[in-house]
């Protein structure tokens, strides 16, 4: 349960591309710097995104040089008991609400995707989600007409595709025709 509960945020983001940490020069002193994303942070200090993830794991060619530490944020959601008093109330995290309400560590996320002793008393829904970035589609052949969607999910199921395979074709292949972008 620790596992689903420490994870939480992070699949959102990585699924939104943005995975917000903080990085600093070392030796210089200088104060850490906040960005949104990897990509922020990499194009700030001209590196690759990649270099950013290795930094943050302390390997790499450029670990040596400089300092970066992920952050997590939480999703807000809202829960509530069944029976009785039935009032959603609004948390910034799962965690948060499985401990306004004396559960487990985790044990919110488990209830929310269904697989828990507990959805017979309570119940868990995501609730104010900002989406930060498009998905945008269209059938091989059709040059005209993009289709957009909030989620990879759904932008996936558009294209009758896995989700993965929709990540393969926005990172892109040279020889391929492009059928997804990416916006923020």
């Amino acid at each position: 349960a620790d596992q689903a509960d420490e994870t939480e945020g992070w699949a959102d983001q990585a699924q939104l591309g943005m995975r917000p940490c903080k990085m600093r020069r070392l030796g210089s002193n200088a104060a850490w710097q906040r960005f949104d994303s990897r990509s922020a942070a990499a194009q700030a200090f001209g590196l690759r995104s990649i270099d950013v993830a290795d930094i943050i794991r302390k390997t790499g060619q450029h670990a040596a040089a400089f300092e970066a530490e992920a952050e997590k944020v939480g999703r807000p959601c809202e829960m509530r008991r069944l029976g009785g008093d039935n009032t959603w109330q609004r948390f910034e995290s799962r965690a948060a609400a499985g401990q306004a309400f004396g559960l487990e560590r985790g044990t919110a996320s488990i209830i929310m995707r269904g697989g828990s002793i507990w959805n017979q008393t309570f119940e868990v829904r995501d609730c104010g989600v900002v989406t930060r970035c498009v998905y945008e589609v269209r059938s091989v052949g059709d040059t005209a007409t993009w289709r957009q969607f909030a989620s990879r999910d759904d932008a996936a199921t558009a294209l009758g595709i896995s989700p993965p395979d929709l990540s393969d074709l926005i990172r892109g292949d040279a020889s391929k025709p492009r059928i997804a972008n990416l916006t923020r």
